[in-house]
């Protein structure tokens, strides 16, 4: 009896729980309204579009990252310096030794001083070759300015301004005054310096040129911007540059000695004198005649492209200009090969290889050809100065004159 008590209040119990649960499940029940939720993305439709655009842009750079990362990798080829970076870059660390200087300094003492000054001005002078030597074999504009005169000052060669433009003071001297010599050292710059400018002109002739092609106005601007500071004429400027530094040479750079060369084939033509060698005994000398004659081929070649009075000129005077054209080139060609069967001293020979090589593009005969092949052949085993590649060039500029 006690038993079936406790059952029957045990199912009571668990029906009143049940019931409860009824009742909180039908409190919990929906009303037939379906709750809103909030969504960011339709209260703000431009989060999509940048999340979208950010995502796109993210695939982008992978799919380029990883395009790169197969493509073979490209060394960039180092900055070079360029010839007057170096100058200068020397110079402004001259000059700052020269304004830290103090009064008094041991550490600045002149001799110092001095040997700084003669440390810069052998540098600017070996940019000076470089210069011109990158601007002969590359058809370039030189690298060094002309209108900076304090660069040249510094370096030695004094600029004084003629005509709105700066001209080495050696050149603009009196030619009939009671000293009209120049030292070695300044026949030497002041011909250095005559060279950069030759090369200038070429190559702004080269760019006149083919402007005149496209537009005769456009030419005459071109020539105008191109002779900035050289004039009216510049080749007539040049032309007088070569009179005045020659005529003003030091006695010591005249030839010493005028001697025949055993070149039989030369001697035994009826229509070339045998090549005469000559010795110059001062280097500087040795090293600036050649150099002279290799500067008056490059006017000879270029002064006569833009040369009015040639372009007018009959059929009988042209005649007459090409042969006294073709004499004065063959004379300075022949000049530069005498220099080097001179055998000059190592310095001088370095120099003779961008002369050797303009000589032998204006030579024609077999017999001066081999002259200058050899004198090349002989200028590297002495000096150790390549020249295989200069001697290529003039034997495919030679197989070409002979197709």
């Amino acid at each position: 009896m006690k038993s079936i008590d406790q059952k029957n209040s045990q199912i009571q119990h668990l029906e009143e729980e049940k019931a409860v649960l009824k009742a909180s499940a039908a409190a919990k029940a929906p009303t037939g309204r379906v709750p809103v939720q909030f969504n960011p993305n339709q209260a703000f439709p431009e989060i999509e579009q940048i999340i979208t655009a950010r995502d796109q842009a993210e695939k982008n750079v992978l799919r380029q990252v990883e395009e790169n990362r197969r493509k073979p990798r490209r060394k960039k080829p180092p900055k070079t310096p360029t010839v007057e970076t170096g100058a200068r870059h020397l110079l402004g660390f001259v000059l700052q030794q020269h304004e830290a200087r103090t009064p008094g300094d041991a550490a600045y003492a002149p001799s110092l001083e001095q040997s700084v000054q003669k440390a810069w001005k052998a540098s600017f002078w070996n940019f000076v070759c470089f210069d011109y030597v990158i601007s002969y074999a590359g058809r370039s504009k030189p690298s060094i300015g002309f209108p900076d005169a304090r660069l040249w000052h510094q370096s030695g060669l004094s600029l004084t301004e003629v005509d709105g433009q700066f001209v080495p003071a050696s050149l603009v001297g009196d030619i009939h005054s009671s000293s009209p010599k120049m030292t070695e050292t300044i026949a030497c710059r002041t011909l250095l310096w005559i060279i950069l400018r030759i090369l200038d002109c070429v190559v702004s002739d080269g760019q006149v040129s083919e402007g005149q092609q496209a537009n005769d106005r456009v030419h005459q601007r071109c020539r105008t911007t191109c002779h900035q500071g050289m004039g009216t004429a510049p080749w007539e400027q040049v032309d007088e540059y070569l009179r005045n530094w020659y005529m003003a040479l030091p006695d010591t750079f005249e030839p010493c000695l005028r001697a025949p060369q055993p070149f039989p084939a030369l001697a035994s033509s009826s229509i070339r004198a045998p090549l005469q060698g000559f010795f110059i005994a001062n280097p500087m000398g040795a090293t600036a005649l050649p150099l002279y004659h290799f500067s008056r081929i490059l006017f000879l070649l270029h002064s006569h492209v833009t040369d009015e009075t040639f372009n007018a000129a009959t059929g009988s005077r042209r005649i007459k200009i090409y042969r006294q054209f073709s004499r004065q080139i063959n004379h300075h060609a022949v000049e530069i090969c005498s220099a080097a069967a001179g055998q000059p001293p190592p310095a001088a020979q370095m120099h003779l290889i961008q002369p050797l090589h303009l000589a032998g593009l204006c030579l024609d005969s077999q017999e001066q050809r081999s002259i200058i092949k050899g004198s090349l052949v002989d200028l590297q085993r002495q000096t150790g100065f390549p020249t295989e590649r200069v001697l290529k060039q003039l034997e495919e500029d030679w197989d070409e004159d002979y197709d």
